[in-house]
């Protein structure tokens, strides 16, 4: 449900209830978790704009699991709330800071029985961005990100990303390149961070560890019908040797390429 509580205010709720053995193979509800199964929980959102140049906007979503899941060796529940403020002072320029916090449970590591006990899982995610136009052919984007992630049974880690993005127009084209710089204590405090990618391809790798990550992308209509995209990605890790593992594993800078044609008819 959404409703407009005054002129510069507007919420949102929503109450699911997805039984433990509800089956759908096409179902794409809201959702905690990735399928509509296994879950019920309220969600409570609300934005306000004061005026033009400035917007709030909180939530808090509570939510449950009544049976076993992937780590979670009972039923489990959680909370997920965010507070975002965004400032637009112009046409050309906006800023945004967020707060993000996640409480889970999750199976406890370490002990060897047959049935582990549960602890609980908090997620702290801070961000501070700004994204300005130079001129009607460029524009800039660059955001910071911090985390923290702790259970009951370990110390809390903390992780941060620096991620610039650049981005502009061609004749008959565009391009959008981005260089990232990422720091973090263990695979838990993994930065996602979505990319742009060719056509119809979508693409939101974790950082972790320690490194760099680039990507230029270049789109050019060589033809009236004919389009071509090119993708060069990249990372470069300083804290292990490795990046990926078994068949998969390279050394530490990894390069992929891609390239993609539209015709037209």
């Amino acid at each position: 449900m959404v409703a407009a509580l005054g002129p510069k205010t507007e919420w949102a709720l929503n109450y699911r209830n997805y039984a433990k053995d509800f089956q759908s193979f096409y179902a794409a509800g809201f959702a905690e978790g990735s399928r509509t199964i296994n879950e019920s929980g309220l969600y409570n959102g609300l934005k306000y704009n004061p005026n033009k140049y400035w917007q709030f906007g909180a939530y808090v979503d509570i939510f449950k699991f009544p049976w076993l899941k992937y780590q979670i060796s009972g039923p489990s529940s959680g909370t997920d709330y965010q507070f975002r403020i965004d400032h637009k002072p112009s046409k050309k320029e906006k800023n945004f800071f967020v707060i993000h916090v996640e409480e889970k449970q999750k199976n406890e590591s370490g002990l060897e029985i047959p049935i582990p006990t549960l602890e609980n899982v908090k997620r702290r995610i801070y961000a501070i961005g700004r994204e300005q136009a130079i001129n009607f052919n460029l524009k800039y984007q660059t955001k910071i990100q911090f985390n923290t992630y702790g259970t009951d049974s370990k110390t809390t880690t903390i992780g941060y990303a620096i991620v610039q993005d650049l981005e502009g127009r061609l004749k008959q084209g565009s391009y959008r390149f981005r260089l990232a710089y990422f720091n973090t204590d263990s695979f838990s405090n993994r930065i996602y961070a979505y990319e742009n990618d060719v056509l119809y391809s979508v693409s939101f790798p974790a950082y972790y560890g320690k490194g760099l990550r680039y990507y230029a992308i270049i789109k050019k209509a060589i033809h009236k019908d004919l389009d071509v995209w090119l993708r060069l990605a990249g990372t470069k890790v300083y804290d292990r040797k490795n990046i990926g593992s078994g068949n998969d594993a390279v050394g530490n800078f990894r390069n992929d390429l891609k390239i993609q044609l539209k015709y037209s008819f």
